[in-house]
């Protein structure tokens, strides 16, 4: 497997991986982890997939399929999970094919009160790291409008501080 390509807005990575059953359930693991790439974001996986020699002419050909899947890194182990219930988006016992990662930041809605606190403290959003910010603004949205949200933004930007100034 080579390291991770960028294209056209995408990062392109190649995997392998395989089915795992376990009491039931059943999940595709890469063979190795991934790292520095946002999880539980939603991508295409090319499946690479030989043609079987009966209708191939002879040479070795290969086709490629698209699964739209969710990845998920854990602490020890990338695991991606097919978006789709359908027979055709199951992957086989064992794959190999290319992640298609959108590259940018996804969208995050700063709550006004936030972003307010964050602009008078000279804080650009775009400072933060895309998971500390997804991670604060759920932090304050957690709590209704009172002391407690108020304490929770000013803890943020505290937070966000610390992070900017390194």
């Amino acid at each position: 497997m080579s390291g991770p390509s960028r294209t056209d807005g995408t990062t392109r990575i190649a995997v392998r991986g395989r089915r795992h059953d376990h009491a039931g359930a059943v999940a595709y693991v890469l063979d190795r982890r991934l790292t520095g790439h946002d999880s539980f974001r939603p991508v295409t996986l090319l499946l690479t997939e030989p043609e079987p020699p009966e209708t191939s002419s002879g040479a070795a050909r290969v086709t490629c399929r698209a699964v739209r899947v969710r990845v998920l890194t854990l602490d020890d182990v990338t695991l991606v999970c097919p978006l789709s219930t359908s027979a055709a988006d199951s992957l086989p016992e064992s794959w190999e094919g290319t992640l298609v990662l959108p590259e940018g930041r996804r969208h995050v809605d700063v709550p006004a009160d936030l972003a307010a606190a964050l602009a008078g403290a000279g804080i650009d959003t775009d400072e933060v790291g895309e998971a500390h910010l997804r991670h604060l603004v759920g932090y304050v949205t957690e709590a209704g409008p009172g002391p407690t949200r108020a304490a929770r933004v000013s803890a943020a930007v505290s937070a966000v501080r610390r992070e900017v100034s390194g």
